[in-house]
């Protein structure tokens, strides 16, 4: 018995061993996979790491990570414990198996394969292996993909893509100078063979790698629409490389891919339309006791953001062919242009400490430390594991990233994609020792992705306008809440221009042209569609383009209120809409001929005294029949003049607050709702009210002979002096405006009574609710 639970016991430890082992595969989105030299011993106790050449570190929870100073972001430091586990590497990830490797591709299994590339960067390496090693996604054994034998060159880099359904991983190869194209499956392992392979054709002649003389190193694979190219960098230390684009080893080119992966087309170069950092002179290498001089970046690694719109490029410093160095080599990044060339993103991501004038080849102060590996990361940084965005990180391989004793940080550097400094970062020591620098022993990185749909072409802001003939207009939104301005992109809700005037024309003369520029995010334009609607939600015009020439409505445009609605869209994304309010004005006809007559029905006033309440006001109901002998399209009331009188100055109170001046609380027109109008803002009734005037424009006729209407006044309130005697003097301007525009004005004024309830006795009960009142035409 006891022989047997024994036994039990040794399978769990060595099944529970075996899981924590491979704990870290398959790869998790956020996971970096990095590549470094063996050399570097890990520590003295730790016999079991010695000759580690692949590591597995996790980034994808970074919410307990050093952010902004220089500590280097280890399993020790994790709060809680354990959100970032200690960085994981196989058994069988070791010089002796794989020999030296630098460059990393991932597929797109559902457990993504590793794949590796053999090298002679490190410590002047005289092997020149030339294998593609396959890591298994789950089990981390490794298989040989391709052995493309024993030469007197190593390989560069390595880029893997599926294109339709043929797998493809790019290979650059020294020892030919071409581009190597193997198809296989990433299942069977066995299966890849040696499909195609693309011979460059530099200026200067094709590749010479016998004289080494031009070679390809980084790669990428840049995706738009439907189409592929493949990018290249060219290093050259050829005799002739002075008069070709500053020593020839930062050139960028790229060649069209066909549906299955093949080569096609014709390469071309890219155009690279920033500086990147270059050699002080031709090839060579330390200086006599030298500290770190080096003489020649080349572009190791090349990445693209998901959309195509942006290029990642990531140097390595050499001190001869194939022999890595450390401090002249940066992290660039470049955008698409309209024309297809690439220009400076203005993201700079300056990699390790500023060398304080140690640095012969590049001057005092510069941060140009990348040991060429870059990649673009989906995880947000400083956030937890389930916090992505498309691209929103950028991870590159440095050394000196921190150079204080028992404090040597050289690894991985993590920094938001819009750019930053290297004490703002995200620091991750290669092999959390930190009593060790790994100057020259540091290679790629690549981060597993979260496939996301990352589109080409996003909302972005309006970058110009509205402007009428080239003049701004002021402001124009359908965002009546100036709050709002927080809205994403994409809402529908323009939050960049805060309410303007109308934009106003008289009938028969509407002309000028409005145009707005709306920028997108990505490499795309912005698309427009546009309408013109009436006060009715009638529509007038319409189109898809801008600018709009006013004058081609002219004559569809007649008297009253409009609405031009500008849309935009990025790609498939409805983006922000500019709502621009256009009035148009008839021109004053004839007298108009409309009999009007104004009868005052009903007057009730409440009068309120201002000793219970000091921000007290009176109100005045008013019920008034209009009579008019035409059809009439609008009638506005305006409260034209106001004053107090009083029997003393004594009597008047301090009436400091616009609501006590006559301001119209409400009217209606046949019980439908006036529009207000006068000093918008504040709610009706509260005591910075002003609103001066009530409009009825439903959209149809007012047919005679007569029509009610109700108007609320807000009038100072009283004291309650038994001797005082308060009136409102008010004049209520009537403007009709008849189907032709002819307006008609009648004018009603008269005293109204201020009487508080207080001294109400009955002799006067009669003369709270009177008005002293007349109406009269006015001529105009």
């Amino acid at each position: 018995m006891k022989n047997i639970i024994y036994k039990i016991s040794l399978v769990l430890t060595l099944f529970i061993g075996a899981s924590i082992a491979k704990a870290q595969l398959p790869l998790v989105y956020g996971d970096a996979v990095i590549t470094h030299s063996p050399t570097k011993q890990i520590s003295a106790t730790s016999t079991a790491s010695l000759g580690v050449v692949i590591r597995i570190i996790k980034t994808a929870n970074t919410t307990t990570a050093p952010f902004g100073n220089t500590s280097n972001w280890s399993s020790t430091l994790m709060t809680p414990s354990g959100s970032k586990s200690p960085n994981y590497t196989d058994p069988n990830w070791n010089a002796a198996k794989l020999g030296n490797v630098f460059g990393i591709t991932l597929d797109d299994n559902f457990a993504p394969n590793i794949y590796v590339s053999s090298t002679q960067i490190y410590n002047a390496g005289t092997s020149y292996s030339r294998i593609v090693w396959r890591l298994d996604g789950t089990l981390g054994t490794p298989t040989k993909v391709f052995d493309f034998g024993a030469g007197t060159a190593s390989l560069g880099n390595l880029k893997y893509a599926r294109i339709g359904s043929t797998e493809n991983i790019y290979v650059s190869d020294w020892q030919t100078g071409n581009i190597i194209r193997l198809t296989g499956t990433s299942i069977s392992s066995g299966s890849w063979v040696n499909a195609s392979q693309h011979t460059p054709t530099f200026p200067g002649g094709i590749a010479l790698p016998q004289n080494l003389k031009n070679a390809v190193y980084g790669l990428a694979i840049r995706k738009s629409g439907a189409a592929y190219r493949l990018y290249y960098a060219r290093i050259s230390n050829s005799s002739n490389s002075n008069s070709i684009g500053g020593y020839g080893n930062n050139e960028i080119y790229s060649i069209a891919l066909d549906a299955t992966g093949n080569f096609t087309g014709t390469e071309q170069k890219e155009i690279i339309n920033i500086t990147l950092n270059k050699s002080a002179t031709k090839w060579g290498g330390y200086p006599a006791g030298g500290v770190g001089c080096v003489i020649l970046p080349v572009i190791a690694d090349l990445a693209f953001t998901s959309d195509g719109s942006k290029m990642l490029i990531g140097q390595q410093s050499w001190q001869a062919f194939g022999q890595i160095a450390p401090h002249n080599s940066g992290v660039y990044e470049v955008k698409i242009n309209s024309s297809g060339g690439w220009d400076d993103s203005f993201n700079y991501f300056p990699s390790g400490l500023p060398l304080y004038g140690l640095d012969c080849a590049g001057g005092a102060g510069q941060q140009k430390s990348c040991t060429g590996g870059i990649s673009y990361s989906n995880n947000i940084l400083v956030k937890d594991s389930l916090s992505f965005k498309c691209d929103t990180t950028i991870w590159f391989s440095s050394d000196y990233i921190n150079a204080s004793t028992g404090n040597y940080i050289y690894g991985i550097e993590g920094m938001r994609s819009g750019g930053g400094t290297a004490l703002n970062s995200v620091k991750i020591d290669a092999d959390d020792d930190l009593n060790y620098y790994d100057k020259n022993n540091l290679g790629d990185v690549e981060v597993y992705k979260k496939p996301m749909e990352c589109a080409a072409c996003a909302c972005g802001k309006w970058q110009t306008g509205p402007t009428l003939n080239g003049v701004l207009i002021p402001g124009a939104t359908d965002n009546p809440n100036p709050n709002k301005s927080a809205l994403p992109p994409g809402s529908g809700t323009s939050v960049g221009f805060p309410v303007s005037y109308p934009i106003q024309f008289v009938q028969g003369n509407v002309s000028g042209v409005i145009n707005a520029v709306y920028q997108c995010t990505g490499n795309c334009g912005a698309t427009y569609s546009w309408s013109i609607v009436s006060a009715s939600g009638v529509g007038v015009a319409t189109g898809t383009a801008l600018p709009i020439d006013l004058s081609t409505y002219n004559s569809l445009l007649k008297c009253g209120n409009y609405t031009l609605i500008i849309k935009t869209k990025c790609g498939n994304s409805n983006c922000e809409s500019l709502v621009l309010p256009i009035t148009i004005i008839c021109e004053p006809p004839s007298c108009c001929k409309a009999d009007i007559k104004i009868d005052l029905i009903k007057n009730s006033v409440t009068a309120a005294t201002n000793i219970p309440n000091p921000n007290a006001y009176s109100i005045d109901n008013l019920s008034m029949n209009l009579n008019f002998s035409v059809p009439m399209s609008e009638v506005r009331v305006n409260v034209e003049e106001f004053k107090l009188v009083a029997n003393s100055p004594n009597c008047l109170n301090c009436n400091n607050r616009p609501v006590t001046w006559g301001n119209i609380l409400s009217a209606s027109l046949n019980g439908t709702g006036m529009a207000l109008s006068g000093m918008v803002g504040p709610p009706t009734g509260s005591l910075p009210a002003d609103y001066r005037e009530a409009v009825y424009n439903s959209g149809g006729l007012l047919m005679p002979p007569s029509a009610i209407l109700n108007l609320s006044l807000s009038l100072p309130a009283v004291t309650e002096l038994s001797c005082c005697e308060v009136s409102a003097f008010v004049c209520l301007k009537f403007t009709f405006k008849d189907a032709q525009c002819r307006e008609c004005v009648q004018m009603f004024c008269g005293n109204i009574k201020l009487i508080p309830s207080t001294k109400n006795p009955k002799d006067l009960q009669n003369e709270i609710n009177s008005v002293d009142a007349k109406s009269y035409k006015v001529d105009h």
